[in-house]
């Protein structure tokens, strides 16, 4: 069963851009406490005005953007962003 989303342009048309920014925590960083760049644009949805409701029977997945890696043994392996902008380079990751 596919999945599908369905969205009024006109309710982008409300909201300030860029639509998806993440917004960092108290001191700047990344930590605990950001608000990553999908959350950030469902606060910008509500604050423009719009409204979301749900079909029970349409799913809505969740995006994360994420690094993407070759191990020592080359296969590709995910980083959330979160991570990275944390700590950076992975260990594990092949140099």
């Amino acid at each position: 069963m596919a999945a599908h989303a369905v969205f009024r342009a006109s309710a982008f048309a409300k909201m300030d851009a860029p639509w998806f920014l993440a917004v960092p925590d108290a001191e700047g960083g990344w930590g605990e406490g950001r608000m990553d760049s999908d959350i950030a644009f469902w606060h910008r949805w509500k604050a423009a005005g719009n409204t979301l409701h749900i079909a029970l029977r349409v799913p809505i997945g969740h995006v994360e953007m994420v690094t993407s890696w070759p191990d020592r043994r080359m296969q590709r392996q995910y980083q959330p962003i979160s991570e990275w902008n944390a700590t950076g380079k992975p260990e594990w990751a092949w140099s």
